[in-house]
């Protein structure tokens, strides 16, 4: 209350005159306020008028005459309370013509009350600055060079000593052509700068938001920083300087003295997640420091970086000096696990550009590059040196290498620059089982511009070769490609070492822009390296106009016919690389010769022989996969069985998908749905077993690992066995699931042995197949096989009797059958062209012969002869649907019959 009381008793005091000449005074500057925003109106207004048009046109003009830039402004207004704007500013290269930048409502405003108190704000809001190209370089005028003396800054002449600014822009674009597929952000930045007689002190915030940019991670967000001048003396010193960014954070310091030039810099820059910017196998941040001290003709200083890569220690450092614009990192030691690099270098500052030195990096195992790539498996060692002296020669060379499973004798290159057109020269050579090299040049004639001639890019099969050369530029390129007895079975990677594939003769051409490339290519291929009269493919493929075609046709040796077509949409750029397949619609028709194209596929020691006519559609992608479907129609398929069945079946080298950049595997997938339909003349014949077979079988799943499912049930047939021929009461090929261990064997044989009635049975599935021996009345194998054999029980054989029913047992046991032995029949089924032939009762009365053959697909006719007389008979089976056929037949002795016969599956 007393402190009040007081307050109160001096105010009193105060004459009412004085009061009243306050007031005026506060009037009088508000009316001064108002007049000069009027003013500033009134002179916006103008500018927009003809009279102010042309006068500040002639203002630009006079400033622009010594500037290699045109400034367009348009559209002054003013803005309440004290803000001058414009409606767009654009920035013209004189030079060419070019617009540099444009920038759109920008508004200048400052604070007049704050001058009152010796300090000014200053405000900028830009609503989008845009940048199309960087200016051209201006020449620099002899009076920079002239005279570098500085003269103290004079602190007391400037109106305020406190000034603060601050700068919003809500859109800044950087055109594509300068940052890869362009930026655009928000910029805001508030900077405080503080005046005395001592120096001066600022500090500063620059936030940069809303990035839309394909390295985002790598663009600063935020940069902070504080830092003092003496003018009197020239010391500028930064005492905290800070930037973050998604994937780094840079903390520096340092000081530089205007007067003698003298500077010290410390800089720390720490990536803390590698793993998730730079690349998974680092196990640990990476982290640089760097020092330097010193003045603009001589520093030294040092770099270090360290990290961890899957546990090993990964180290790089190296002295820094700088002696008259020359700086050298003069021992530069590098370490990751055994793998060593050492060396110095020399750079010119002012040109920027290496001058000499000599870098080794000695490479002990190879198998360090799956740390990074875990995807590739390397092994072998070597050595890369680079030598600059002015140019730079690049030199390398790899002993031992294994790669993805194949192994190479050698691999080097040499870098070099002839004429200031820098040269690749490369070999690669496969180890002694393959035949595979690789050699050629890369000439780079312009570096700036994307501009390569590749020459004499050859690869070599032994005698064979495939050619590659031309040109590859930015507008456009112009490559051609030749071929001539090229082996892909001795290509590295390709996954065809058992492809019978043979590249007999080949050309193309890739021509275009990087954007629009097109392609043509003309190939033929022979299906069986070296063969005379071999099948051979032609493929004729061109992409256009966003389209791709195929075209294929074959003939020779098992194709009777064959004619292809695949269309494709496809949008296909390598600059920037982008790859999109639209859905793919294709037919694929043939007659084929099986015996003649299978002659090189593992079939588990199958003989396959036959003919079949073939009808595929093809689909896709949608969803990620390919749809084949269609049918296979055999006109006839001879299989001739093994003796003995392999306990394995040859597996295709097939090759998984790669896991895409985002760690996710997506493997382009085949899905089938072809009917296999052959109603009949499947023969079967081998083990003993001769029979037809007839049925339909579905083709379902992947192409990798397919489904096969149906049966192939007997129509006709034997078994033939110890000297006897049995009837085939059931044969039953039975498909559920993948091959193998599909198919599965239902095979029941009868014949009478004595007093019994003996079977053998034939069960399992096509990797082990399993033959048992039984009968009606049951009794143990070896009875049933002394009957079958001698007529008679085990009981009542002889004693060599007793050693050829153990002999039979044992290959009975062993696996062994009729078909180890000479098969006369088969021979002369072969040379007759029957489909089959018979002779049952040898050495008896009753002996008969027969033979049967297809007239038609289903026109059977069978004709047997035997030594009685009048016992000869013929018949003729005609299948009028696949469930009904008729049956007629007639006898030497004159009789005669028909049979009409209904099948049905259930």
């Amino acid at each position: 209350m007393a402190v009040l009381k007081t307050y109160k008793k001096m105010i009193g005091k105060i004459p009412s005159r004085v009061g009243r000449i306050l007031a005026h005074l506060f009037s009088l500057a508000v009316l001064m306020f108002f007049v000069l925003a009027i003013f500033v109106q009134s002179f916006c207004l103008w500018l927009n008028s003809d009279k102010g048009s042309v006068w500040i046109n002639d203002q630009l003009s006079g400033i622009q005459a010594q500037s290699p830039y045109r400034i367009t402004l348009g559209n002054f207004h003013y803005a309440w309370p004290m803000a001058l704007g414009v409606s767009s500013l654009v920035l013209t290269d004189k030079e060419t013509g070019r617009k540099i930048a444009e920038l759109d409502e920008a508004k200048l405003s400052a604070s007049l009350l704050s001058v009152m108190v010796s300090e000014a704000a200053v405000a900028l809001d830009v609503e989008k600055i845009a940048v199309y190209e960087l200016p051209s370089q201006a020449k620099e005028t002899s009076s920079q060079d002239s005279d570098s003396s500085r003269e103290p800054l004079d602190l007391t002449e400037f109106p305020v000593s406190k000034l603060n600014l601050d700068v919003s822009v809500d859109h800044l674009q950087i055109a594509p052509n300068l940052i890869p597929n362009g930026l655009d952000m928000s910029l805001s930045f508030a900077s405080v700068v503080e005046m005395s007689e001592n120096g001066i002190e600022t500090k500063g915030l620059m936030e940069l938001g809303n990035i839309i940019s394909d390295r985002a991670e790598f663009l600063p967000t935020r940069l902070e920083y504080q830092a003092s001048a003496n003018p009197k003396d020239g010391q500028i010193t930064i005492t905290a300087l800070t930037l973050d960014a998604l994937s780094y954070h840079l903390a520096a310091n340092g000081d530089y003295n205007l007067a003698d030039g003298n500077f010290s810099l410390t800089t720390n820059i720490k990536m803390p997640k590698p793993e998730d910017y730079a690349s998974p196998a680092f196990s640990k941040p990476i982290e640089m420091m760097l020092s330097f001290t010193g003045n603009q003709e001589k520093a030294s200083g040092e770099v270090n970086i360290t990290s961890e890569v899957q546990g090993r220690s990964l180290s790089l450092s190296s002295p820094l000096n700088l002696d008259n614009k020359k700086l050298a990192l003069a021992d530069i030691k590098g370490n990751l696990a055994e793998n060593k690099l050492t060396g110095n270098i020399e750079m010119d500052t002012d040109r920027g550009e290496l001058t000499k030195g000599f870098i080794t990096l000695d490479v002990a195992s190879l198998g360090v590059v799956k740390e990074f790539a875990p995807d590739i498996e390397m092994s072998g060692s070597g050595k890369i040196t680079a030598q600059i002296a002015p140019d730079l020669n690049l030199n390398g060379m790899f002993q031992n290498i294994t790669y993805m499973g194949e192994a190479f004798a050698e691999a080097s290159f040499t870098a070099v620059e002839k004429e200031n057109v820098p040269q690749i020269d490369f070999k690669i050579i496969s180890a002694s089982q393959k035949k595979f090299k690789l050699t050629g040049k890369v000439f780079v004639p312009d570096t700036d511009n994307l501009h390569v001639t590749l020459k004499d890019i050859r690869a070599t099969t032994g005698a064979g070769y495939l050619t590659l050369g031309g040109e590859v530029t930015e507008p456009e390129m112009a490559l051609e490609l030749s071929a001539k007895s090229f082996d892909l079975t001795q290509v590295p990677f390709v996954g065809l070492t058992e492809s019978p594939l043979f590249l007999t003769k080949a050309d193309g051409r890739i021509t275009g822009s990087f954007i629009h490339p097109e392609l043509a290519f003309n190939g033929d291929w022979q299906l069986t390296k070296g063969r005379k009269n071999a099948a051979t493919l032609n493929t004729q493929i061109s992409y256009r106009n966003e389209h791709a075609n195929l075209d294929l046709t074959g003939a020779g040796k098992g194709i009777n016919s064959l004619t292809g077509k695949i269309d494709m949409p496809l949008v296909l750029s390598l600059s920037p690389y982008k790859m999109e397949m639209g859905n793919m619609t294709g037919s694929l028709d043939g007659d084929f010769a099986l015996g003649p194209l299978l002659r090189h596929v593992p079939m588990n020691a199958f003989k396959v022989d036959g003919q079949t006519r073939t009808h595929l559609e093809f689909s896709g992608p949608q969803d990620n996969k390919f749809s084949v479907s269609g049918n296979i129609k055999p006109e006839e398929i001879r299989i001739d069985l093994p003796s003995r069945f392999e306990t394995s079946i040859p597996k295709l080298n097939v090759v998984e998908a790669r896991a895409t950049d985002s760690g996710e595997t997506s493997p382009m997938s085949v899905q089938l749905d072809i009917l296999f339909d052959a109603p009949n003349r499947i023969f079967v014949r081998g083990w003993g077993l001769d029979t037809e077979l007839g049925g339909k079988l579905n083709i379902t799943g992947e192409a990798s690992s397919p489904n096969i499912d149906g049966t192939l049930s007997s129509i006709r047939g034997r078994y033939e066995e110890f000297g006897k021929t049995f009837s085939l009461d059931r044969a039953v090929l039975r498909f559920d699931g993948q091959v193998p261990p599909s198919p599965y064997f239902d095979i029941v044989t009868s014949t009478d042995a004595g007093d019994v009635t003996a079977q053998i049975l034939i069960g399992g599935n096509a990797e082990k197949p399993e033959i048992k021996l039984a009968s009606t009345p049951a009794l143990p194998e070896d009875e049933v096989l002394s009957r079958i054999l001698f007529g008679t029980s085990a009981g009542q054989i002889s004693p060599f009797q007793a050693v050829q029913l153990a002999q039979a047992l044992k290959k009975f046991s062993s696996g062994s059958s009729g078909s180890d032995f000479f098969n006369p029949l088969g021979t002369l089924r072969n040379i007759t062209g029957l489909d089959d032939i018979t002779v049952d009762g040898v050495g008896t009365e009753g002996a008969t012969v027969g033979a049967g053959k297809y007239i038609t697909d289903k026109v059977y006719v069978d004709v047997k002869s035997g030594t009685a007389e009048n016992s000869g008979s013929a018949s003729v089976k005609i299948k009028l649907t696949p469930e009904v056929s008729v049956e007629s037949s007639a006898n030497q002795n004159g009789s005669a019959g028909g049979s009409v016969f209904w099948e049905w599956d259930y």
